[in-house]
């Protein structure tokens, strides 16, 4: 496609625009530049016309910036653009006060979802906003499992087990403590 573009826009420039131009308003291909009536008008060749320059001038430009796409190629990695991406130590709190400012995010998913080009609805876009969300929530909320652990290390019985003796002492309190408290089992009933 860019070769058919180079090739178009130079027959464009160099033949077709000067060549009607002057079939336009001469009535020939070449215009006679000791004609009175071309001196007052001027011809439409490519070195008399300020504006076919300018045309072929903005070509180039977009040419070179084309050409150094295609020798470079485009990032194969998307920066994510949202505020819930920020790969820094202050991204959990901005993350945090953005989530609770009322339909802001909800606001940003909806812009989001009109300007990309995608397959999804629109419930399938704001399930997958909330799915990065979460993950990205998870990630900082387990940030001290990351930075202080290593993978396999054991884990130590204050670490593992004591909160969940705790747990399980505190929610059977909760369940059975009421049956054991007003059941004949109770003492003062």
């Amino acid at each position: 496609m860019h070769v058919f573009l180079i090739i178009y826009v130079h027959v464009q420039v160099f033949w077709y625009l000067p060549i009607k131009g002057n079939i336009d308003l001469y009535g020939t291909v070449y215009c006679d530049s000791n004609n009175h009536e071309v001196y007052n008008y001027g011809c439409f060749n490519f070195h008399s016309r300020l504006s076919i320059i300018g045309f072929y001038c903005l070509w180039l430009i977009y040419f070179s910036i084309s050409a150094n796409q295609l020798r470079y190629g485009l990032p194969i990695q998307k920066y994510a653009s949202s505020v819930c991406s920020i790969e820094s130590d202050e991204g959990a709190p901005i993350c945090a006060v953005y989530m609770a400012i009322p339909f802001i995010a909800e606001l940003r998913c909806l812009l989001d979802f009109i300007f990309s080009k995608t397959a999804l609805d629109p419930f399938q876009y704001w399930q997958c906003f909330s799915y990065h969300t979460e993950l990205y929530q998870a990630k900082w909320n387990n940030k001290y499992y990351v930075e202080d652990k290593r993978l396999g290390d054991d884990v130590t019985f204050l670490d593992a087990r004591l909160p969940g003796y705790i747990i399980c002492v505190i929610l059977m309190a909760l369940t059975i403590g009421p049956f054991i408290l007003f059941s004949e089992l109770g003492g003062f009933v």
